[in-house]
């Protein structure tokens, strides 16, 4: 006789003061929480704006404690969106106060928060023990990128919109080399327009355009359907640059999926 399955979940309230935040992307930029890239972005800007806070507060970080809350947004034509709330909330039951003040001097914070992601005193590739990263948030330790989180704040502080360089564009479709195997041939092109893209040619001949972008960006529907026409392929991908740079087999999966 089968049993029937009981979860039980361990729980608790915790009353505290809270700081909300929600950015008001443009078309061009969103941060989904159900994607890795989505999670990269609001993290590394959730742990840059509390690292930030801890030092205008003057107080040790462990004192705050940051979230992701997600929301869903609806379009003009009925698509549903998942985006993602920053929350910063004081470690102390009851609230100390940290959260208000964050909400009263947000614009200094922010400002302070991207000049931490800019100075990282051991000028870190990623993200390290000196900036963003903390042992309690080690479960998001292959998510935080400082240069994400700047780039992040760039847009909320100045409305300046993230892009790659050529030079970044190169280095992270080098990364799909190490998964061409016999029979398989990237080659990558160039336009005015749009910058790098790979033609991929996998064993049995099926063809994928892969175009990297930048984490934070959606993708641009004229890039997609200016390079489709331009190398006469198709298949279309679109690889964020912080999946191409941390897990880039996950790209080559989908380039394999896509052009089934």
């Amino acid at each position: 006789m089968l049993l029937p399955l009981v979860r039980s979940v361990m729980v608790h309230k915790f009353y505290s003061e809270v700081a909300l935040l929600r950015i008001n992307w443009p078309d061009s930029l969103f941060t989904d929480v159900t994607t890795k890239a989505g999670k990269a972005s609001l993290y590394s800007f959730g742990y840059a704006l509390l690292r930030a806070s801890a030092v205008y507060l003057q107080i040790d970080p462990s004192e705050l404690a940051m979230g992701v809350q997600p929301y869903q947004i609806e379009d003009e034509w009925g698509t549903n969106y998942i985006g993602g709330n920053i929350y910063i909330y004081d470690t102390l039951p009851g609230g100390a106060g940290y959260a208000r003040t964050i909400a009263n001097n947000l614009s200094s914070i922010l400002n302070k928060a991207r000049d931490l992601t800019q100075e990282c005193p051991e000028n870190c590739e990623t993200a390290c023990y000196r900036c963003l990263m903390a042992y309690n948030n080690q479960r998001y330790h292959s998510l935080l990128d400082r240069r994400l989180a700047g780039d992040a704040l760039s847009y909320v502080l100045d409305g300046t919109i993230p892009t790659l360089t050529i030079e970044q564009e190169e280095l992270l479709l080098g990364r799909l080399q190490y998964f061409v195997t016999q029979g398989c041939s990237i080659q990558i092109s160039s336009d005015d327009a749009h910058g790098l893209f790979a033609i991929v040619e996998l064993a049995d001949k099926r063809k994928a355009i892969v175009k990297p972008i930048h984490t934070l960006s959606t993708g641009n529907s004229k890039c997609r359907l200016d390079l489709v026409a331009k190398a006469g392929v198709p298949v279309f991908v679109f690889a964020p640059a912080i999946e191409l740079s941390r897990q880039p087999f996950g790209i080559w999966q989908k380039i394999v999926e896509a052009a089934r």
